[in-house]
């Protein structure tokens, strides 16, 4: 029995090993064109470890399935002992320059990481190589292939598509990319065209309705953003190119960095969030499509030759198909073709649906109804997320286009639960994302971190000194306390934000916040509970960014890891030794919160505590009782230093590890630096930089003016 098994199997794969391969790897590609959106709009790493796989096995299936062509078109060679080809040779060379498309990929994905697109010359050579296996045994079948026509336009398609996506990866490596935002940057500081476009933006500055006739009513009375769509698209494109410079690391000089401000100060906390989301939008459509190429004038006119040569082979193989091709080979060859016209079709449709086509289309009227009726209602309408409106007021997401939550991961939930379970602390690694949460990115928070933002940038980023600005993005909690009055006095709280390691200070705010929210005889007013959950959800974000998301925090996490597994296991011995369980927690906390040991600032350490005393645990202790005696200011100083230990790590984050992140769904921390940067809350801002001119329509006057009085 066993040995029939065998039998109908290897029947079964001498007759479909090529069949399944072509057909797999065009659902590869239906799959990727589909799903490889959502890599920005959710964190769930199942979703993105099947797109991973998808991006993976289409190169390997499309590859292996171009080898068994050649393979099997030899043996057919062979037995026919000539050059003459039969129906199936034919039928696979015709199959062959359609698995060059497949390795072309779609529009929607051209890197699933910046580190692809380094590979570039890697991706060039294979591209010669498969590309001259395709026409090795193409030309091998001639000149009696009866489908020798349909084959050549497939080729040509095939070779089209492929080449978009090696030139998509050269564009979007990392020298590459450096190099075309330099395009128009002098070898030196020209202080004449420096004060020429000074007065060009002054004058959109000055302008007395900067955003739309349309926005007349009062910003508190109304529920919906006061920018439309249309605006948002428009600002956000002028915007793109500061953003992808200050990514190049390029240094930009002050008129530019005092427009971003201006603009940024005069319109609301989610209007400003909405032209962040759409900026990051068009950065990773640069990263990680084939914008760049699809929307340049060679690549319109390559792509309407691939569309048209498609279209041809569909009309030509209907013509010249015969009662010779096997019925399920012609079956297959009408699903690799229609397959591939709808592959076009979506392509086409998403890219009329994109922000590029809404932000940058040519002012004509129907450009215009295009914009104002299909892409801001329809497009709109496609990318809102449908659990919208079960959210409470306040808990409002935002974002449309990126993943609109906020992971956290909580140190005193993980130990004892670890603790209780029976994992030992080598597990660490294994079993972290078990205790990982999500909340949704409340309005309120984000307009809490803007307002704080916007704040600091008016005490720090007004002026010339770059000394200034590096003192803001330097700041990590002692802001907050000098402005309370805490930096001195009998509430001295300034030891747990200076003279310590980032790491370390995170630690000792992330258990001394846990401690005071816990804490059951609290009684805040409306407004200090505000400032409880906000600063909740920042302690279990930046513990989740240090803990799961390392790269992201890389610059500033110095022994973080290390801390945190000490500290875990001292809470683990700590409330073993208490006889605290995992349904104990909050007597845990208790008990801890009125521990004995004196406050005193942590040792500046450079590794393990785990042979002393745990510092971390009895020093948030003591914190949490001085900031108990701050009674009404309590969580709202501790919100603010929250902010602050957040736009430090923003701030100072690779910036690599920003744009690495938008293929993942996103991070809060890249929305903070990138409305850190544009508030002028970045050295990379200086009086005496090279001289950069953007040329996206929100530096033209003469336009900004046109949208500002458009109906």
């Amino acid at each position: 029995m066993l040995g029939s098994i065998v039998d109908i199997l290897k029947i079964l794969w001498s007759e479909w090993n090529i069949r399944g391969a072509v057909l797999f790897s065009l659902c590869l590609q239906i799959f990727l064109i589909l799903a490889s959106p959502y890599r920005r709009r959710t964190a769930s790493s199942i979703t993105i470890l099947f797109i991973w796989l998808a991006y993976l096995l289409a190169d390997t299936v499309a590859t292996f399935a171009i080898g068994m062509i050649s393979k099997t078109h030899h043996v057919n060679q062979s037995d026919n002992g000539d050059s003459s080809s039969s129906p199936t040779s034919d039928l696979l060379s015709f199959w062959a320059p359609f698995l060059l498309v497949h390795l072309g990929g779609p529009d929607t994905i051209t890197a699933f990481a910046l580190e692809d697109n380094q590979l570039w010359i890697r991706h060039l050579i294979t591209f010669f190589m498969q590309a001259g296996t395709t026409l090795y045994f193409f030309f091998l079948s001639l000149p009696s292939n009866r489908l020798k026509f349909p084959t050549s336009l497939m080729f040509l398609a095939g070779f089209v598509k492929y080449l978009e996506r090696t030139c998509s990866m050269y564009l979007a490596s990392k020298n590459k990319f450096r190099d075309y935002m330099n395009r128009d940057v002098a070898l030196q500081p020209d202080h004449d065209k420096t004060e020429k476009y000074a007065k060009k933006w002054q004058e959109i500055l000055d302008h007395p309705e900067p955003v739309s006739a349309r926005t007349v009513q009062h910003q508190e009375e109304q529920e919906q953003p006061l920018l439309s769509e249309l605006d948002v698209l428009t600002r956000a494109g002028g915007l793109l190119e500061i953003e992808q410079a200050l990514l190049a690391d390029m240094i930009l000089g002050l008129p530019i960095r005092d427009f971003s401000r201006k603009f940024f100060e005069g319109i609301s906390a989610r209007d400003a969030l909405r032209v962040l989301e759409v900026e990051l939008g068009f950065t990773y459509q640069v990263l990680y499509t084939k914008l760049l190429i699809v929307r340049s004038a060679l690549g319109k006119i390559a792509r309407v030759l691939a569309v048209a040569a498609v279209l041809l082979a569909l009309f030509s193989f209907y013509l010249n198909s015969s009662s010779d091709f096997d019925d399920i080979d012609v079956t297959v060859t009408y699903t690799l073709l229609f397959g591939a016209v709808a592959l076009e079709a979506l392509a086409i449709l998403k890219s009329s649906l994109s922000d590029p086509t809404t932000g940058t289309a040519t002012d004509t009227a129907f450009s215009a109804w295009w914009r104002n009726h299909v892409v801001t209602g329809f497009y709109g309408h496609l990318i809102r997320r449908p659990d919208q409106h079960t959210l409470p007021q306040g808990s409002r997401v935002i974002s449309k286009e990126w993943c609109a939550s906020v992971s956290g991961f909580n140190l005193m939930t993980y130990s004892l639960n670890r603790y209780e379970i029976g994992f030992g602390l080598q597990g660490l690694v294994k079993d972290q994302w078990l205790f990982k949460s999500s909340k949704p990115l409340r309005e309120d928070l984000w307009e809490f971190i803007y307002l704080e933002l916007k704040e600091k940038s008016n005490k720090y980023a007004t002026t010339k000194d770059v000394d200034s600005v590096r003192k803001a993005c330097s700041t990590r909690g002692e802001g907050v306390m000098e402005k309370y009055g805490l930096d001195k006095g009998c509430i001295d709280l300034m030891p747990s934000v200076v003279n310590i390691p980032y790491d370390e200070s995170l630690l000792l705010w992330h258990v001394a916040t846990e401690l005071l929210y816990n804490n059951a005889s609290d009684e805040s007013q409306d407004k200090e509970l505000d400032y409880k959950e906000f600063s909740k959800t920042l302690s279990d974000y930046l513990l989740y960014l240090l803990i799961m998301q390392p790269a992201m925090m890389s610059t500033v996490s110095g022994f973080g890891k290390v801390r945190f597994e000490d500290t875990c296991s001292n809470v683990r011995k700590l409330f073993d030794k208490w006889g605290v369980g995992r349904n104990q927690i909050r007597s845990a906390y208790k008990k801890l919160l009125n521990a004995k040991p004196e406050f005193r600032a942590p040792a500046a350490s450079k590794g393990s505590n785990s042979n002393k005393e745990n510092v971390v645990l009895f020093t948030a202790s003591r914190l949490a009782k001085e900031l108990q005696k701050l009674e009404t200011e309590k969580w709202e100083v501790v919100g603010k230093v929250w902010v602050e230990l957040l736009s430090y790590a923003a701030i100072n984050c690779d910036k690599t590890a920003h744009a690495q992140q938008l293929s993942k769904g996103g991070e809060l921390i890249t929305f903070v630096w990138l409305m850190m940067a544009h508030l002028g809350l970045s050295v990379q801002f200086q009086e005496d930089a090279y001289v950069w001119e953007p040329k996206g329509d929100l530096f033209d006057v003469e336009k900004e003016a046109e949208l500002a009085n458009r109906p």
